[in-house]
């Protein structure tokens, strides 16, 4: 599979390790310590959302390779949480709620 045929975020993430190695063989970007995630950096104007019925939550990706850099947990927390907090437990009244936010849904589905 080339970096380019990925067509969801866990074939993209098996590319990144496939082609760049684990992420733990890096320190991580922001702090220097031994990185444990590849981690997108949330700049590409391309990025893809998808819903990952295993996490019952969206993710964001890039099919964009350079958008990945190495990060310990710490950090992406932080990268992935700029607010602070725990993830929001997702229902299927939240998750409407995302899908009728990003235009997936109309306003009366349910």
């Amino acid at each position: 599979m080339s970096p380019t045929d990925a067509r969801t975020y866990a074939d993209h993430h098996d590319t990144i390790r496939r082609l760049r190695g684990k992420a733990d063989e890096y320190p991580c970007v922001d702090c220097g310590n031994s990185a444990h995630h590849w981690s997108y950096d949330r700049r590409d104007p391309n990025e893809v959302i998808e819903w990952q019925p295993g996490h019952l939550s969206w993710c964001i990706w890039s099919p964009d390779m350079d958008r990945y850099v190495p990060r310990c947990r710490r950090c992406r927390w932080r990268h992935d949480h700029p607010h602070g907090g725990r993830p929001q437990r997702r229902t299927p009244e939240t998750t409407r709620a995302e899908q009728k936010a990003l235009g997936l849904i109309g306003g009366d589905a349910r």
